[in-house]
Protein backbone atom coordinates (compact mmCIF):
# COMPACT_ATOMS: atom_id res chain seq x y z
CA UNK A 1 0.00 0.00 0.00
CA UNK A 2 0.83 3.59 -0.76
CA UNK A 3 1.56 5.86 2.30
CA UNK A 4 -0.16 9.19 1.76
CA UNK A 5 2.69 11.60 0.83
CA UNK A 6 3.92 8.93 -1.63
CA UNK A 7 0.01 8.56 -3.24
CA UNK A 8 -0.11 12.51 -3.16
CA UNK A 9 3.59 12.38 -5.58
CA UNK A 10 2.61 9.16 -7.42
CA UNK A 11 -1.00 11.62 -8.88
CA UNK A 12 0.97 14.74 -9.24
CA UNK A 13 3.29 12.83 -11.20
CA UNK A 14 0.67 10.82 -13.52
CA UNK A 15 -1.48 14.23 -14.20
CA UNK A 16 1.69 15.85 -15.48
CA UNK A 17 2.92 13.47 -17.61
CA UNK A 18 -0.68 13.01 -19.07
CA UNK A 19 -1.28 17.12 -19.36
CA UNK A 20 1.85 17.03 -20.97
CA UNK A 21 0.49 14.22 -23.59
CA UNK A 22 -2.31 15.57 -24.30
CA UNK A 23 -1.29 19.22 -24.69
CA UNK A 24 0.54 21.40 -27.50
CA UNK A 25 3.60 20.65 -26.85
CA UNK A 26 6.02 19.47 -29.53
CA UNK A 27 7.25 16.07 -30.32
CA UNK A 28 9.75 15.98 -28.65
CA UNK A 29 8.38 17.06 -24.88
CA UNK A 30 5.18 14.40 -25.70
CA UNK A 31 8.32 11.76 -26.07
CA UNK A 32 10.15 12.69 -22.88
CA UNK A 33 7.04 12.60 -21.34
CA UNK A 34 6.48 8.71 -22.59
CA UNK A 35 9.57 7.56 -21.47
CA UNK A 36 8.89 9.21 -18.02
CA UNK A 37 5.75 7.32 -17.78
CA UNK A 38 7.36 4.02 -19.17
CA UNK A 39 10.18 4.45 -16.52
CA UNK A 40 7.60 5.22 -14.03
CA UNK A 41 5.45 2.45 -14.69
CA UNK A 42 8.17 -0.09 -13.89
CA UNK A 43 6.99 0.27 -9.90
CA UNK A 44 3.41 -2.05 -9.95
CA UNK A 45 1.95 0.68 -7.17
CA UNK A 46 2.80 3.11 -9.51
CA UNK A 47 0.42 1.03 -12.33
CA UNK A 48 -2.09 0.13 -9.59
CA UNK A 49 -2.49 3.90 -8.97
CA UNK A 50 -3.20 4.78 -13.19
CA UNK A 51 -6.18 1.81 -12.63
CA UNK A 52 -7.04 2.56 -9.18
CA UNK A 53 -7.83 6.29 -10.57
CA UNK A 54 -9.36 5.35 -14.09
CA UNK A 55 -6.88 6.71 -15.61
CA UNK A 56 -6.03 3.69 -18.19
CA UNK A 57 -8.41 5.11 -21.26
CA UNK A 58 -6.72 8.78 -20.63
CA UNK A 59 -3.44 7.13 -20.92
CA UNK A 60 -3.82 5.69 -23.78
CA UNK A 61 -6.06 8.05 -25.78
CA UNK A 62 -3.19 10.64 -24.65
CA UNK A 63 -0.49 8.78 -27.15
CA UNK A 64 -2.63 9.01 -29.97
CA UNK A 65 -0.29 11.09 -31.92
CA UNK A 66 3.01 8.95 -31.45
CA UNK A 67 2.34 6.38 -34.34
CA UNK A 68 3.82 9.42 -35.79
CA UNK A 69 7.03 9.91 -34.83
CA UNK A 70 9.77 6.64 -34.15
CA UNK A 71 11.12 7.37 -30.71
CA UNK A 72 7.44 8.32 -29.23
CA UNK A 73 6.31 5.40 -30.78
CA UNK A 74 8.65 3.09 -29.08
CA UNK A 75 7.88 4.86 -25.24
CA UNK A 76 4.24 4.28 -26.25
CA UNK A 77 4.40 1.28 -26.90
CA UNK A 78 6.36 0.90 -23.50
CA UNK A 79 4.10 2.39 -21.64
CA UNK A 80 1.06 0.18 -23.37
CA UNK A 81 2.98 -3.17 -22.59
CA UNK A 82 3.59 -2.25 -19.13
CA UNK A 83 0.04 -1.45 -18.47
CA UNK A 84 -1.40 -4.38 -20.03
CA UNK A 85 1.16 -6.99 -18.18
CA UNK A 86 -0.59 -7.12 -14.86
CA UNK A 87 -3.09 -9.75 -15.14
CA UNK A 88 -5.85 -7.23 -15.07
CA UNK A 89 -8.66 -6.94 -16.67
CA UNK A 90 -8.43 -3.81 -19.03
CA UNK A 91 -11.48 -2.15 -21.20
CA UNK A 92 -10.00 -1.28 -24.36
CA UNK A 93 -12.22 1.09 -26.19
CA UNK A 94 -12.46 1.83 -30.20
CA UNK A 95 -9.75 4.44 -29.91
CA UNK A 96 -7.86 2.80 -27.81
CA UNK A 97 -7.62 -0.35 -30.02
CA UNK A 98 -6.96 2.41 -32.64
CA UNK A 99 -3.68 3.42 -31.30
CA UNK A 100 -2.60 -0.04 -30.72
CA UNK A 101 -3.37 -1.23 -34.41
CA UNK A 102 -0.84 1.82 -35.87
CA UNK A 103 2.00 0.61 -33.30
CA UNK A 104 1.54 -2.78 -34.45
CA UNK A 105 2.58 -2.24 -37.89
CA UNK A 106 5.76 0.11 -36.82
CA UNK A 107 8.67 -2.52 -37.15
CA UNK A 108 11.85 -1.60 -35.84
CA UNK A 109 13.75 0.86 -38.52
CA UNK A 110 16.78 -1.19 -40.60
CA UNK A 111 18.70 2.70 -40.29
CA UNK A 112 18.51 4.78 -37.14
CA UNK A 113 19.31 8.36 -36.56
CA UNK A 114 21.04 8.94 -33.72
CA UNK A 115 18.41 10.41 -31.63
CA UNK A 116 16.42 6.93 -32.04
CA UNK A 117 19.04 4.61 -31.28
CA UNK A 118 19.76 6.62 -28.08
CA UNK A 119 16.01 6.17 -27.90
CA UNK A 120 15.85 2.30 -28.14
CA UNK A 121 18.94 1.84 -25.52
CA UNK A 122 16.83 4.22 -23.24
CA UNK A 123 14.24 2.10 -23.33
CA UNK A 124 15.82 -1.49 -23.41
CA UNK A 125 17.60 0.37 -19.56
CA UNK A 126 13.88 0.65 -18.67
CA UNK A 127 12.82 -2.85 -18.89
CA UNK A 128 16.26 -4.32 -17.69
CA UNK A 129 15.00 -2.32 -15.01
CA UNK A 130 11.63 -3.59 -14.69
CA UNK A 131 13.03 -7.38 -14.83
CA UNK A 132 15.39 -6.72 -12.22
CA UNK A 133 12.65 -4.95 -9.92
CA UNK A 134 10.35 -7.79 -10.70
CA UNK A 135 13.08 -10.63 -10.05
CA UNK A 136 13.88 -8.71 -6.57
CA UNK A 137 10.41 -9.48 -5.33
CA UNK A 138 10.61 -13.07 -5.80
CA UNK A 139 8.21 -12.45 -8.79
CA UNK A 140 9.93 -14.75 -12.03
CA UNK A 141 7.95 -13.12 -15.27
CA UNK A 142 8.48 -14.63 -18.66
CA UNK A 143 9.69 -11.73 -21.14
CA UNK A 144 11.11 -12.95 -24.65
CA UNK A 145 12.15 -10.17 -26.01
CA UNK A 146 15.76 -9.52 -26.59
CA UNK A 147 17.31 -6.21 -27.53
CA UNK A 148 17.49 -6.15 -30.98
CA UNK A 149 14.07 -7.29 -31.50
CA UNK A 150 12.58 -4.34 -29.21
CA UNK A 151 10.14 -2.65 -31.72
CA UNK A 152 6.81 -0.95 -31.50
CA UNK A 153 5.30 -3.95 -33.01
CA UNK A 154 6.72 -6.73 -31.10
CA UNK A 155 5.68 -4.71 -27.65
CA UNK A 156 2.01 -4.31 -28.95
CA UNK A 157 1.71 -7.86 -29.96
CA UNK A 158 2.90 -9.01 -25.92
CA UNK A 159 0.18 -6.33 -24.92
CA UNK A 160 -2.62 -7.44 -27.33
CA UNK A 161 -2.03 -11.31 -25.94
CA UNK A 162 -2.05 -9.93 -22.51
CA UNK A 163 -5.35 -7.41 -23.07
CA UNK A 164 -6.82 -10.75 -24.82
CA UNK A 165 -6.36 -12.98 -22.04
CA UNK A 166 -7.67 -10.93 -19.50
CA UNK A 167 -10.78 -9.78 -21.47
CA UNK A 168 -13.75 -11.29 -23.20
CA UNK A 169 -14.94 -8.15 -24.68
CA UNK A 170 -16.72 -8.53 -27.53
CA UNK A 171 -16.67 -5.45 -28.58
CA UNK A 172 -12.91 -5.40 -28.58
CA UNK A 173 -13.04 -8.79 -31.12
CA UNK A 174 -15.29 -6.87 -33.79
CA UNK A 175 -12.95 -3.74 -32.96
CA UNK A 176 -10.09 -6.54 -34.03
CA UNK A 177 -11.59 -6.73 -37.67
CA UNK A 178 -12.37 -3.47 -37.67
CA UNK A 179 -9.05 -2.09 -37.67
CA UNK A 180 -7.55 -4.45 -39.35
CA UNK A 181 -5.15 -6.21 -36.84
CA UNK A 182 -6.37 -9.52 -37.89
CA UNK A 183 -5.48 -8.75 -40.89
CA UNK A 184 -2.02 -8.06 -39.93
CA UNK A 185 -1.94 -10.99 -37.60
CA UNK A 186 -2.80 -13.26 -40.63
CA UNK A 187 -0.10 -11.96 -42.65
CA UNK A 188 2.45 -12.10 -39.97
CA UNK A 189 1.53 -15.78 -39.69
CA UNK A 190 2.13 -16.81 -42.83
CA UNK A 191 5.44 -14.70 -43.68
CA UNK A 192 6.75 -16.25 -40.67
CA UNK A 193 5.56 -20.06 -41.71
CA UNK A 194 7.26 -19.08 -45.47
CA UNK A 195 10.72 -18.41 -43.58
CA UNK A 196 10.89 -21.34 -41.29
CA UNK A 197 10.58 -23.84 -43.68
CA UNK A 198 14.64 -22.47 -44.53
CA UNK A 199 15.80 -20.88 -41.69
CA UNK A 200 18.29 -22.36 -39.29
CA UNK A 201 17.54 -23.52 -35.47
CA UNK A 202 18.92 -20.38 -33.27
CA UNK A 203 16.59 -17.98 -36.03
CA UNK A 204 13.70 -20.60 -36.29
CA UNK A 205 13.38 -20.62 -32.52
CA UNK A 206 12.98 -16.84 -32.47
CA UNK A 207 10.42 -16.57 -35.46
CA UNK A 208 8.31 -19.00 -33.67
CA UNK A 209 8.09 -16.42 -30.05
CA UNK A 210 5.64 -13.80 -32.53
CA UNK A 211 4.29 -17.20 -34.04
CA UNK A 212 2.95 -18.07 -30.72
CA UNK A 213 1.10 -14.56 -29.64
CA UNK A 214 -0.33 -14.36 -33.41
CA UNK A 215 -1.64 -18.04 -32.52
CA UNK A 216 -3.25 -16.94 -28.97
CA UNK A 217 -4.21 -13.51 -30.89
CA UNK A 218 -6.28 -15.74 -33.19
CA UNK A 219 -7.47 -18.34 -30.78
CA UNK A 220 -9.11 -15.87 -28.61
CA UNK A 221 -10.49 -13.77 -31.36
CA UNK A 222 -12.50 -16.78 -33.41
CA UNK A 223 -13.43 -18.39 -29.85
CA UNK A 224 -17.49 -18.06 -30.23
CA UNK A 225 -17.30 -14.96 -32.45
CA UNK A 226 -18.92 -16.21 -36.45
CA UNK A 227 -17.75 -13.14 -37.53
CA UNK A 228 -14.12 -13.30 -37.38
CA UNK A 229 -14.01 -17.30 -37.66
CA UNK A 230 -15.68 -17.10 -41.28
CA UNK A 231 -13.44 -13.38 -41.99
CA UNK A 232 -11.05 -16.10 -41.07
CA UNK A 233 -11.58 -18.67 -43.13
CA UNK A 234 -12.18 -16.61 -46.01
CA UNK A 235 -9.13 -13.97 -45.74
CA UNK A 236 -7.02 -13.75 -48.47
CA UNK A 237 -8.31 -17.47 -50.08
CA UNK A 238 -8.01 -18.95 -47.03
CA UNK A 239 -4.47 -18.14 -45.85
CA UNK A 240 -4.50 -18.92 -42.73
CA UNK A 241 -5.68 -22.31 -43.42
CA UNK A 242 -2.79 -22.68 -46.28
CA UNK A 243 -0.20 -21.19 -43.34
CA UNK A 244 -1.69 -24.38 -41.11
CA UNK A 245 -0.88 -27.02 -43.39
CA UNK A 246 3.29 -25.48 -44.66
CA UNK A 247 3.15 -25.15 -40.43
CA UNK A 248 2.68 -28.91 -40.42
CA UNK A 249 4.35 -30.09 -42.67
CA UNK A 250 7.09 -28.26 -41.56
CA UNK A 251 6.64 -29.77 -37.65
CA UNK A 252 6.05 -33.31 -39.21
CA UNK A 253 9.65 -32.71 -41.09
CA UNK A 254 12.04 -30.91 -38.79
CA UNK A 255 10.71 -32.61 -35.34
CA UNK A 256 11.96 -36.18 -35.90
CA UNK A 257 15.13 -34.92 -37.57
CA UNK A 258 18.10 -35.88 -35.78
CA UNK A 259 19.76 -32.33 -36.91
CA UNK A 260 17.03 -30.34 -34.94
CA UNK A 261 17.92 -29.42 -31.35
CA UNK A 262 15.61 -30.17 -28.54
CA UNK A 263 14.84 -26.73 -27.62
CA UNK A 264 13.95 -26.04 -31.53
CA UNK A 265 11.52 -29.66 -31.20
CA UNK A 266 9.62 -28.45 -28.31
CA UNK A 267 9.01 -24.84 -29.67
CA UNK A 268 7.85 -26.32 -32.76
CA UNK A 269 5.57 -28.75 -30.66
CA UNK A 270 4.24 -25.74 -28.52
CA UNK A 271 3.11 -23.98 -31.74
CA UNK A 272 1.33 -27.02 -33.54
CA UNK A 273 -0.55 -27.01 -30.58
CA UNK A 274 -1.51 -23.87 -30.40
CA UNK A 275 -2.47 -23.92 -34.12
CA UNK A 276 -4.50 -26.83 -32.85
CA UNK A 277 -6.72 -24.40 -30.92
CA UNK A 278 -7.68 -22.20 -33.59
CA UNK A 279 -7.90 -24.61 -36.01
CA UNK A 280 -10.49 -26.62 -33.20
CA UNK A 281 -12.07 -23.17 -33.15
CA UNK A 282 -12.83 -22.06 -37.05
CA UNK A 283 -13.65 -25.63 -37.87
CA UNK A 284 -16.37 -26.26 -35.15
CA UNK A 285 -19.70 -26.50 -36.70
CA UNK A 286 -18.58 -25.41 -40.17
CA UNK A 287 -19.20 -27.63 -42.90
CA UNK A 288 -17.12 -24.79 -45.25
CA UNK A 289 -13.91 -24.69 -43.04
CA UNK A 290 -13.59 -28.75 -42.64
CA UNK A 291 -14.13 -29.25 -46.46
CA UNK A 292 -11.39 -26.53 -46.77
CA UNK A 293 -9.12 -28.27 -44.29
CA UNK A 294 -9.68 -31.80 -45.48
CA UNK A 295 -8.87 -30.85 -49.22
CA UNK A 296 -5.16 -29.32 -48.39
CA UNK A 297 -2.53 -32.71 -49.42
CA UNK A 298 -2.08 -34.52 -46.48
CA UNK A 299 -3.33 -32.52 -43.91
CA UNK A 300 -5.83 -35.20 -42.12
CA UNK A 301 -3.28 -37.95 -42.27
CA UNK A 302 -0.61 -35.23 -40.06
CA UNK A 303 -3.31 -34.29 -37.88
CA UNK A 304 -3.58 -38.30 -37.17
CA UNK A 305 -0.10 -38.68 -37.11
CA UNK A 306 0.03 -35.63 -34.73
CA UNK A 307 -1.50 -37.78 -32.17
CA UNK A 308 -0.76 -41.24 -32.95
CA UNK A 309 3.31 -40.91 -33.34
CA UNK A 310 4.47 -36.77 -32.68
CA UNK A 311 2.59 -36.53 -29.21
CA UNK A 312 3.79 -40.26 -28.28
CA UNK A 313 6.92 -39.88 -28.83
CA UNK A 314 8.05 -36.17 -28.50
CA UNK A 315 5.82 -35.24 -25.51
CA UNK A 316 4.85 -38.08 -23.36
CA UNK A 317 6.01 -37.10 -20.10
CA UNK A 318 4.80 -33.69 -20.73
CA UNK A 319 1.17 -32.15 -20.11
CA UNK A 320 1.83 -30.45 -23.01
CA UNK A 321 1.23 -34.06 -25.05
CA UNK A 322 -1.94 -34.72 -23.89
CA UNK A 323 -3.28 -31.06 -24.92
CA UNK A 324 -1.84 -31.60 -28.36
CA UNK A 325 -3.24 -35.01 -28.26
CA UNK A 326 -7.04 -34.03 -26.65
CA UNK A 327 -6.75 -31.33 -29.87
CA UNK A 328 -5.74 -32.75 -32.59
CA UNK A 329 -8.38 -35.72 -31.61
CA UNK A 330 -11.15 -32.80 -31.34
CA UNK A 331 -9.89 -30.88 -34.68
CA UNK A 332 -10.42 -34.30 -36.56
CA UNK A 333 -13.97 -34.51 -34.85
CA UNK A 334 -14.91 -31.44 -36.12
CA UNK A 335 -13.28 -31.89 -39.97
CA UNK A 336 -15.36 -35.57 -40.49
CA UNK A 337 -18.82 -34.90 -38.47
CA UNK A 338 -19.59 -31.78 -41.00
CA UNK A 339 -17.45 -33.67 -43.96
CA UNK A 340 -18.64 -36.50 -45.90
CA UNK A 341 -15.40 -36.24 -47.75
CA UNK A 342 -13.22 -36.04 -44.91
CA UNK A 343 -14.73 -39.31 -43.39
CA UNK A 344 -14.14 -41.31 -46.77
CA UNK A 345 -10.58 -40.38 -46.32
CA UNK A 346 -10.68 -41.15 -42.99
CA UNK A 347 -12.20 -44.78 -43.49
CA UNK A 348 -9.92 -45.05 -46.85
Amino acid sequence: MLESGEHDDFKDDLTYMLTSLKGDGSTNIKCLSATSLARKCINPQFRHLIRSEKEVTALFHSLAESPSDESFALAASSVIYLICRDSVSILMDTPSARILAQLLKLERPVTMSESVEKQYKTIWAIFSSYLERMESTGRKISFDLVEDELSPSSLILEALVFVLTNSRDADLKNDLLSLGILQWVVARVDRIVDELASEKAEKAERLLIPLERCFRVLEICSMYHKKNQSFLIAHRSSAIILAANKLMGVVHSRVPSPYTPLSLKKALMRSLTLLARVLTNLSYDNELCSTKLGQLPGFLSSCISTFTFLAPKYLSDDTQGFDLTLLMSSLVVNLVEKCNGNRKKIVD
